[in-house]
């Protein structure tokens, strides 16, 4: 079967459109959830019609391989993407430390931090079978229960009725947790 041009480029247009648009929506945290989902599942057709359209434009694509301009935009997008990735190597790694550090301190800051009453949370554990026993710690509640703390402050999280307000700070959050 051979694969026809006119096949391939309305697919490589409209993904790339969709990648675009939800690329910006995720720069800005639009739609999180969503928006990541789709700009996943429209990336993995972007590469595959990608690839299709350089086995229907091969011959005319190799002719491009010799030009300056060709190896000058491939330096350049490796250049810059290997420093887009180097510049974002710690993007995201205070959460981890918020998580962290709310997992390690007393559970009762931990849940006014949360703003989510102690006994609720202490209710919904015991509801989800969790042993809890003298545990003061989410991440004590964790290794008492075969679980990560991640997974016990989902479980807490979940179950409240409202998510926790949003930490507009979080170094703040982890000052609170000291004191």
């Amino acid at each position: 079967m051979k694969i026809k041009r006119s096949f391939v480029t309305p697919y490589i247009t409209f993904s790339f459109l969709v990648i675009a648009i939800t690329g910006i929506l995720m720069l800005f945290h639009v739609f999180d959830g969503f928006t990541e989902v789709l700009h996943e599942i429209t990336g993995l057709m972007f590469v595959i019609f990608s690839i299709l359209h350089i086995v229907v434009n091969w011959k005319s694509l190799k002719s491009h391989f010799k030009k300056r301009a060709f190896h000058v935009s491939f330096v350049l997008t490796v250049f810059i993407s290997t420093g887009i990735v180097m510049a974002g190597k710690g993007h995201g790694e205070y959460k981890r430390f918020i998580i962290q550090k709310l997992s390690e301190a007393n559970i009762v800051n931990t849940c006014e931090v949360l703003q989510i009453n102690y006994h609720e949370a202490e209710k919904i554990l015991r509801n989800n079978d969790l042993v809890i026993d003298n545990a003061i710690t989410i991440e004590e509640i964790g290794r008492k229960n075969h679980l990560s703390p991640d997974d016990i402050l989902e479980i807490i999280i979940n179950n409240t009725g409202q998510p926790p307000a949003p930490i507009e700070n979080g170094f703040e959050a982890v000052n609170e947790i000291r004191k």
